[in-house]
């Protein structure tokens, strides 16, 4: 089996972004094509339980040697936590439509790190798991800043004081992770190619062949749209000459 969930939000209360929606029908549309099953959460359904429920749901019915990609385009930010292996003080999260209030207040829906790697952690042995994440984890909102580009980071509030991290990690797995940017930078919501979409995701969708070839291939695209995020990506040597899709 080969199963993609694809998360986008526009429609923040008080931050709305452009380009999102149009990721995840670009995504859903390209790997399609390859053969992947695909569910997509969008908008007001891409609430944290949602979220989560439908990541728990998709790993029941996976089995090793399948494969699973999990496409996030939103805001992403940092907050406050106790968790002593993060040396900053700081946990970076993905953010849910449900975590911003219509008056700009944050409730607890947002998506930790940690808790994200504790779902996969479920996961069967031997499924191959792979993120796409065009977001921020932390910077400035004035980085790059030119017309038609807005940045997915907000922000992080102190939201019920400080996160207490306790999901427990029992497996080491071999998770193969796209980011858009580093943890110090912001990810584009442009105007790229006559639509709004993620730089990092319109780059990504252009490239070909092996993971080293296409990472290759989107730094050098980055830097031609003139943006300044440096796409990270994070797996292991043998990953690297296998195909994304």
């Amino acid at each position: 089996m080969k199963k993609l969930l694809t998360v986008a939000i526009n429609s923040y209360h008080t931050a709305p972004l452009r380009g999102c929606i149009n990721d995840s029908n670009n995504i859903k549309e390209a790997f399609i094509k390859q053969g992947y099953d695909v569910v997509q959460l969008i908008e007001q359904d891409a609430t944290k339980q949602n979220i989560v429920s439908t990541l728990e749901n998709i790993g029941k019915e996976l089995t090793a040697g399948d494969k699973f990609v999990f496409h996030y385009s939103g805001h992403g930010s940092q907050i406050p936590t106790n968790d002593t292996t993060e040396e900053d003080g700081l946990s970076e999260i993905l953010c849910p439509f449900d975590l911003i209030n219509a008056d700009g207040s944050w409730t607890n829906n947002f998506l930790v790190d940690k808790e994200l790697a504790n779902i996969f952690n479920n996961y069967p042995d031997g499924v191959i798991i792979e993120c796409l994440l065009d977001c921020c984890h932390s910077g400035t909102a004035t980085r790059d800043l030119k017309p038609n580009v807005s940045y997915r980071y907000i922000q992080g509030k102190d939201v019920s004081n400080q996160v207490v991290e306790t999901f427990n990690i029992t497996k080491q797995r071999d998770l193969i992770c796209w980011s858009g940017c580093r943890d110090d930078q912001t990810s584009a919501d442009a105007f790229v190619d006559g639509m709004f979409q993620g730089a990092f995701t319109a780059s990504l969708l252009k490239t070909t062949g092996p993971r080293k070839n296409r990472y290759d291939s989107l730094v050098g695209m980055i830097k031609q749209y003139g943006f300044t995020q440096s796409p990270q990506l994070t797996c292991s040597d043998f990953d690297l000459t296998e195909e994304l899709f």
